[in-house]
């Protein structure tokens, strides 16, 4: 089946450079334009999921009006511990990236969540969805969440292999995917959207 893989509109917090993970922020006044853009040129699906995070929700509500959602816990953005709302500059300890850039398992922020179980919690959210394309034969869909949870899903199950860091993208655009939800993969046939990524 087709399914749109969709990043959130830009938060206040996206556009300070900040780690916003767990922090439930809203749209930014900018985030709540380039969802509106963005959804003139998304085509229409038969289900959508969303993270349960007020600026997927918000955004999936002004790419998709009307259409009713699946909200889903495991497909809510990285806990970032003790650096949530905070800059790198801020941040400033190349030990807590040393493991994220070499895509060690129990790389983690001080208080947060580790990789290892960010991979696992977006895996059983993708087997979900299996479950659902399966049983309510769908062919198209979209799923709305945050960049954490894209890369996360891409690393594991993205066709061609790329490293985790090289599925970034940018506030509101993503990837459009073949999905087989027999085996979880992730075909990428195109990248939606292109810019800065926050």
């Amino acid at each position: 089946m087709k399914l749109l893989l969709l990043r959130h509109g830009a938060t206040p917090g996206n556009l300070k450079k900040q780690y916003i993970g767990s922090t439930d922020q809203p749209l930014a006044p900018l985030g709540v334009e380039q969802a509106k853009e963005r959804s003139k040129s998304l085509p229409p699906v038969e289900k959508i999921w969303v993270s349960s995070m007020l600026r997927a929700r918000q955004t999936a509500d002004l790419f998709y009006p009307n259409q009713e959602k699946k909200c889903m816990d495991s497909f809510r953005e990285m806990d970032f511990g003790d650096c949530e709302e905070k800059t790198w500059e801020e941040i400033n300890d190349p030990s807590i990236y040393d493991g994220w850039l070499k895509n060690h398992p129990d790389a983690c922020f001080p208080g947060g969540e580790s990789l290892q179980h960010l991979l696992y919690r977006v895996a059983a959210g993708l087997s979900e969805i299996a479950e659902d394309v399966m049983q309510e034969q769908i062919s198209t869909g979209a799923l709305i969440a945050h960049g954490g949870v894209f890369m996360a899903l891409l690393f594991q199950y993205g066709v061609p292999e790329k490293s985790f860091f090289e599925w970034e993208c940018a506030n509101c655009g993503g990837f459009e995917v073949e999905f087989h939800p027999e085996t979880l993969e992730l075909k990428v046939l195109s990248q939606i959207g292109e810019g800065r990524i926050w």
